[in-house]
């Protein structure tokens, strides 16, 4: 049997603390879960299995005590009873002697041929060895709002996924059977095919999601109840809503920054007006645009930004000056009186 190395596979070093362990294992299960892994979904369900086993193992402090001293084989071995470590050694490189023990699980088991069984098949049968891993069963997830559902309150309508038991195998992971030979009770188990031996399946649903007035971009949203679960106890965790805001398009965002350009006329920039800009948060604001303002110049409004869970933010009005397209003539006759009054003024002096 090709052997497993558990810390290799969590990307850990032997001396990690649970912590440690228990932070890879998360991350690996995010990156390898077959449903975040559409275009490769069978090597996604292979490495996800081989990372739970790994976690079922160095996750727990028990088990992983055995695992250092005895190695991969810690739990057959640890099974075994009276078994020595020595004795095991011996007979995993042979079969049963005894015929008709041998025939027994052939017949129950499915033998390979050749009048015997291999010690690995049958030792893997050998007591519970149902799915035991520790589930996380607080998940989280995104979710965007505009900064008037931010100020005001909202409601939302979102599909989350679902974890739900695994109906074929009730949520242990494992397929098995047994049988009494002998006095003894002799099970073997096969990885659950539904569900890939994680004891849960995944689905999706829609529900309501209540948007608190007042929440803040980086805030967190806890809906008890609808995380995952963990397909032994039935119990479900939390499904915590990382909050993002998302300004209307006219808006582009800085971290809690907001910009906006503004259209002018030349004579609005040059003489100076008040006009009223939409508000982040829904209405208008009303700006005074300083009489000589110029082409990009930057007008910030305090306070009017993005409100985070860190500062308030601002917001930038980015002075746009327009030139009409389609002049009339008395536009023009304007224009060039105004051109002999500035003479020989030029915004090109000094090129």
């Amino acid at each position: 049997m090709e052997y497993k190395d558990y810390y290799k596979i969590l990307g850990v070093g032997k001396n990690a603390t649970h912590e440690e362990i228990k932070k890879a294992y998360k991350t690996l299960a995010r990156q390898h879960h077959p449903d975040l892994n559409p275009g490769d979904k069978k090597r996604a369900e292979e490495r996800f299995k081989e990372i739970n086993e790994a976690y079922q193992v160095l996750g727990d402090p028990e088990k992983k005590t055995k695992y250092d001293q005895l190695g991969y084989n810690w739990e057959r071995i640890s099974s075994q009873g009276p078994w020595t470590q020595r004795e095991y050694a011996g007979a995993g490189q042979g079969h049963f002697g005894t015929a008709d023990f041998s025939d027994f699980f052939e017949t129950f088991f499915g033998g390979r041929g050749g009048g015997g069984i291999n010690i690995e098949d049958l030792l893997g049968g050998f007591g519970n060895r149902y799915a035991d891993q520790a589930y996380d069963i607080d998940q989280e997830a995104d979710i965007e709002i505009t900064p008037q559902e931010s100020f005001n309150g909202a409601k939302r309508i979102i599909n989350i996924p679902s974890s739900e038991s695994c109906s074929m195998c009730g949520g242990t992971g494992y397929r098995g059977k047994t049988a009494s030979y002998k006095g003894r009770t002799i099970s073997s188990q096969n990885i659950c095919p539904q569900c890939s031996g994680t004891g849960f399946v995944q689905r999706s649903k829609t529900i309501e999601v209540k948007i608190p007035k007042g929440v803040k971009h980086g805030s967190r949203i806890k809906l008890s109840g609808q995380g995952g679960m963990d397909p032994h106890t039935g119990r479900r965790g939390s499904l915590y809503l990382n909050v993002k805001l998302k300004p209307p398009a006219v808006f582009t965002a800085r971290n809690e920054d907001l910009y906006l350009d503004l259209p002018a006329y030349p004579y609005e920039a040059m003489l100076g007006i008040t006009v009223n800009i939409p508000s982040p948060t829904g209405g208008t604001i009303s700006l005074k645009i300083p009489s000589g303002a110029q082409d990009g110049q930057l007008l910030k409004l305090k306070g009017k930004g993005i409100e985070s869970t860190s500062r308030l933010g601002d917001l930038y009005v980015r002075i746009r000056i327009t030139i009409p397209r389609n002049m009339s003539s008395e536009e023009k006759r304007l224009m060039e009186e105004w051109q002999k009054i500035r003479g020989a003024d030029s915004p090109r002096k000094g090129f």
